[in-house]
């Protein structure tokens, strides 16, 4: 007959042993999550902006003036110029779009994914691959010639 491994402990014994494991995982787990937090650049918690007011005035003002406005991909670059961003040729619409990614980063916002997610409901429209990478190259180029963040945030 087998016997279970603590059979000589008490219920007690057994619910305290239990339970300084659990403490244990639980500081290492809590000892792992601020290293980590500590590794990239600290951010604030709503994608660049001190509170969620603050984000949805700004996403409110990006709604507004992404098409036909100040952010309008279409009027933040010249015709019959050219344009390239890390040895790739843009067109004219695509050096809209990475301006759009500047632009973004001058407003305050802090998260790249979170600019990327907003630019179809900004410009009322689904985005090709080209423009996505136009916004995001836009946005990282920002912030490296920013000097007070260290890494993109992607």
């Amino acid at each position: 007959m087998h016997r279970p491994r603590y059979h000589h402990l008490s219920s007690a014994h057994v619910w305290l042993r239990s339970l300084l494991l659990f403490v244990l995982f639980a500081s290492h787990a809590a000892t792992l999550g601020v290293s980590l937090a500590s590794c990239g650049s600290v951010q604030q918690p709503y994608h660049g902006f001190a509170d969620q007011g603050a984000l949805d005035s700004k996403d409110t003002y990006v709604l507004r003036e992404s098409v036909g406005g100040a952010l309008d991909p279409t009027t933040l670059s010249e015709s019959g110029q050219q344009y390239a961003h890390h040895n790739i040729a843009y067109n004219q619409i695509e050096e809209g779009y990475y301006r759009w990614g500047q632009k973004l980063y001058a407003l305050g916002y802090r998260d790249v994914y979170y600019v990327r997610d907003l630019a179809p409901r900004a410009l009322h429209h689904a985005l090709i691959d080209t423009y996505d990478h136009a916004i995001e190259t836009g946005f990282n180029d920002a912030i490296a010639n920013d000097g007070s963040h260290s890494s993109p945030s992607n």
